[in-house]
């Protein structure tokens, strides 16, 4: 018999079951019996952002070096009930094959499929038990817990959010924001931290204002000013190195803000002191970053490196009355 405690995420969390029957898996550790089934979902549902395989697996350590100031997680979504009549998927095994799937080969890129492989290979000697569990994971939720580095509260960063079809709508996508919510309340009280001011997301851009306005509602998002460009891949981190990121052009996303509880918008000053935190503190990027710079130059009015934020993160929560769908 699986004792479920054993691959649980934290055992504080008020919901670990979800809409459509659906529960949380803890994928936790190098060795985890459910990484390369969310290694497989993440190469099927997010082709242009294969760079990040080993990211993911960084993620899974919950600690890192690389990731010096952030508590990562990632979670898996099983459906007891869902039928994969297929074998598992096929990773690509040579070289070239996997190249392609990267932005840009490069000598690493070996390492890397030997890695994955490495994982899918763990396959054949899984429990049957665990095996057909794995295999009713319908998808995944990474995130992290950023420690704050000026005072203050810290915040967390969502990376991705993958579910097939089929569970895509139905509130599993807000369920999952909500027990993430939890856990970046248990990363701050674990660490003596004061409680994280939100949840920051970064989603595709939402040019339409209706759009802007009907996600906002239907979310209960805080749509952030200003133009962000996301940083191709944590700077230094050992699992990439600058020929695999060589053209990969920094992309326009849109910052999307969650908090447990309604407030008004985000001051301009507010935001920067978040976008401190993700470039500064989360990507490690330097101060004189032009990423950084831009970032925080497009939310002020005045181009003053005066207003970039210097202070702790400490944003007040205003509470409102929403309607939330």
């Amino acid at each position: 018999m699986i004792e479920w405690t054993q691959y649980t995420p934290d055992s504080r969390l008020s919901e670990p079951g979800g809409p459509l029957g659906v529960r949380l898996l803890d994928v936790f550790g190098p060795d985890s019996p459910f990484l390369p089934r969310v290694l497989e979902l993440f190469w099927d549902l997010f082709p242009k952002y294969r760079r990040y395989l080993e990211y993911i697996r960084a993620c899974a350590l919950r600690h890192t070096p690389d990731h010096p100031n952030a508590v990562g997680h990632v979670w898996a979504v099983y459906d007891p009930n869902y039928v994969d009549a297929s074998t598992l998927h096929e990773l690509p095994r040579d070289s070239t094959h996997f190249a392609r799937g990267l932005d840009h080969p490069s000598s690493n890129s070996l390492n890397k499929l030997n890695s994955l492989n490495k994982l899918e290979n763990q396959w054949v000697s899984q429990d049957a038990e665990i095996h057909k569990i794995a295999r009713g994971i319908v998808g995944f939720q990474i995130f992290n817990y950023v420690a704050p580095q000026r005072g203050g509260g810290g915040f967390g960063l969502g990376a991705f959010r993958g579910l097939l079809e089929g569970y895509q709508h139905g509130g599993v996508g807000a369920w999952l924001l909500r027990g993430a919510l939890e856990q970046l309340v248990f990363d701050a009280q674990d660490r003596g931290e004061l409680p994280p001011v939100g949840h920051v997301v970064e989603v595709e851009p939402l040019a339409n204002p209706e759009k802007r306005e009907v996600f906002a509602q239907k979310t209960g998002a805080i749509l952030l000013e200003g133009e962000y460009l996301e940083p191709p891949m944590l700077r230094g981190v050992s699992y990439a190195n600058a020929q695999d990121l060589l053209n990969v052009v920094p992309k326009l996303m849109q910052l999307v803000f969650y908090t447990q509880h309604p407030r008004e918008p985000l001051s301009r000053k507010e935001t920067c002191t978040l976008l401190e935190g993700i470039y500064l503190d989360y990507y490690l990027l330097e101060r004189k970053d032009n990423l950084f710079l831009h970032a925080c130059e497009s939310v002020s009015q005045e181009k003053s490196l005066e207003l970039l934020a210097t202070s702790p993160i400490t944003i007040a929560t205003v509470s409102l009355s929403r309607n939330s769908t």
